[in-house]
């Protein structure tokens, strides 16, 4: 996971608060983040798009000429 995208998902209400060391520094205990992570709320069809992207992509199909 890239640092960016961790800094979005700690802003989850179910991510479990760090430990902070320092005022740069904070640490997560790793049973919590493992526990966090079996329990993260599911996506409701897993490998379904987003209907936008899903939009876009049609909307390039036929800008293209390409059959549905």
């Amino acid at each position: 996971m890239s640092a960016r995208k961790f800094a979005d998902v700690m802003k989850e209400p179910w991510m479990p608060r760090p430990v902070v060391l320092g005022p740069r520094m904070r640490r997560w205990v790793r049973s919590e983040l493992e526990a966090a992570i079996l329990n993260a709320p599911r996506q409701a069809n897993p490998g379904s798009e987003p209907a936008q992207l899903r939009r876009a992509k049609i909307d390039r199909m036929k800008a293209r000429g390409v059959p549905a």
